[in-house]
This record gives C-alpha cells, structure tokens and sequence, in this order.
C-alpha cells in the first residue's frame, strides 16, 4: 500500500502505477489528511509513505520530521524523493533530510546525479535488505543496461572529488538569484515556508517573451553585472 502526496513527480506516480498495488493519495503536505488515511489501516499492512523534500512544482518542502513521526507510530515505511535537493542541501550534499538530521531516519532515499550534480543517472539509498529486494524485483532495473563507465567516472567525480565545494558554492548563488531577477524586473515567489531559504525551484511571474529576453545567451554580460551589484 502506497500513501503518496498528491504533489508528488510524475515519475514516482507512474513508479506507483506501475507497481500495481493499492494507493491512496493524501492532500500536500496534509499531515491530518495523512494520518487519517494511516487510522484506516491495519497496523500490520505493508505500507509506504511516498513523498518528496523539495516540490518542484509548489516550491515548498515537505514536513519531513512530523511525516517520520506517523510513520513510526502507524508502522509505516518512509519513501522519500530528494531529487530536487540532492547537490544543494546538507553538508555532503545528500539533500533536506540530511540538512535536518534526519537523514537516517528515512528508510528510502532517492536521488539523482542530474540536476544539481550536472551528469546523470540515479541512486537509492537503504537498509541491504530492502535495496536487494528491489534489485531483484524492480523490473525497470533488471531489464535495462548500465549506464555507461564515462558516465559513472563523471558521477564518481563529481560527487567524490568536488568535497563539498559544489553546493557549498551553488547554494548561495541560488539565494543570490531571487535579486538579479529583481534587478531585471522579474517577480519571484518566495516559498510558503521561510522565504527563499529553502527554495531549490524558483516561481517566477513575469511575460514568457521577457524571461526569454533575460535568459538569452547573447544577455549573459547584463546578467555578470547585474549580479555583481547583488549584496554579498
């Protein structure tokens, strides 16, 4: 049985659909909603909470330690999609959960090796037990090829090689962002959290043709200094 947020990637819904077992959808970040669905169900049934950190669409993070908290109490496990994350939060650049301590917490992380990292790939993280029996059950996995040694060679370096300097460098460029696209007119919609603290998707309000404009390789000396007026 999967609970699964209603915001929740595309991806992790077909994964879901895919699996064929029974679902219920729990309102955003609805911790009620949530918990009744979770009263519902016999303790003993397999069940898994399946969410993300950081939404992409919304631009709002999940309340990861209250979501760990039902899942103990109702004996469910924890599914937890830090794709939006990984690369940006954490002091290894594990994501949200690591950022808040909770990072053993979480029976399942995944992840990506795209996005913020700049190559690609994927990744779970858990117990043994649990990343065996999808190895050997996760059809999507065993019916496919490995990616390719270049690829993992830029993954492993990335990731190994990078120590920390990546996000501890791209984090506050993303903070930084918010104002240059202030400076260029742009209006940017602060997360329903802190601000732009936690924001690894930014929402933008502003005509297509514009942010085109902005975004525009031939544009790339306007924004050079319209960022250097950006306050350090």
């Amino acid at each position: 049985m999967f609970l699964s947020d209603a915001q929740n990637h595309a991806s992790m819904i077909e994964g879901i659909r895919a699996a064929g077992c029974d679902k219920r959808i729990f309102r955003h970040n609805d911790l009620g909603h949530l918990e009744d669905l979770l009263k519902a169900l016999r303790r003993e049934r397999c069940k898994v909470i399946a969410f993300e950190s950081a939404y992409s669409m919304e631009g709002d993070i999940a309340p990861i330690a209250r979501i760990v908290e039902l899942a103990r109490a109702y004996g469910a496990l924890t599914y937890l999609d830090e794709v939006h994350a990984v690369g940006m939060h954490g002091p290894t650049g594990a994501g949200i959960a690591e950022a808040e301590g909770l990072g053993k917490a979480i029976n399942i992380v995944q992840g990506t090796l795209a996005k913020a990292f700049g190559v690609i790939g994927g990744y779970i993280a858990a117990s043994a037990p649990i990343v065996n029996a999808i190895r050997s059950h996760g059809g999507g996995f065993i019916f496919t090829t490995a990616i390719p040694p270049a690829v993992a060679a830029g993954d492993y370096a990335h990731w190994h090689e990078a120590d920390g300097a990546v996000w501890t460098v791209a984090r506050p460029a993303a903070q930084d962002l918010p104002q240059l696209l202030d400076a260029y007119g742009v209006t940017v919609i602060p997360d329903r959290i802190d601000g732009f603290t936690h924001n690894t998707a930014l929402h933008v309000v502003t005509p297509s043709a514009r942010l085109a404009a902005i975004l525009d390789m031939d544009d790339l000396d306007g924004a050079e200094a319209a960022l250097a007026r950006v306050p350090r």
